[in-house]
């Protein structure tokens, strides 16, 4: 892995760019044509050091919400109680998701018109 690699590998950890050819901006920041840019991540693919390219959401900046539930149940209960338990995580779940989208209605209902982004004067 050379300089060029690890300024790639620091574009794509940073800020992959969300545009119609992001091998093309990438080659760009690095010095080097869009084709070069895509084989070398292919490249960094193959030999393992990429594992895998997705995005990342900030949940909370999108206004999602989650919780982690955990129960210790003694193993000689684990088998009568695993499916009470997985029904009970089910109506949780959609309690949660119906509160959501009752959320949403009302929001709506105040308003009365969709949300305008903001501008500065």
């Amino acid at each position: 892995m050379d300089a060029v690699d690890k300024n790639i590998l620091g574009i794509i950890q940073s800020g992959f760019p969300i545009v119609s050819r992001p091998y093309e901006e990438i080659g760009k920041k690095v010095g080097c044509n869009e084709d070069e840019a895509f084989k070398r991540v292919n490249a960094l693919r193959e030999d393992g050091v990429i594992r895998r390219i997705g995005a990342n959401f900030g949940s909370r900046e999108l206004g999602w919400h989650s919780t982690l539930c955990a129960a210790s149940v003694p193993e000689e209960k684990s088998t009568n109680s695993l499916p009470k338990l997985t029904v009970i995580v089910a109506l949780l779940t959609t309690i949660f998701a119906k509160m959501i989208s009752i959320s949403g209605l009302l929001s709506s209902a105040r308003t009365k018109r969709p949300c305008k982004p903001h501008s500065n004067p």
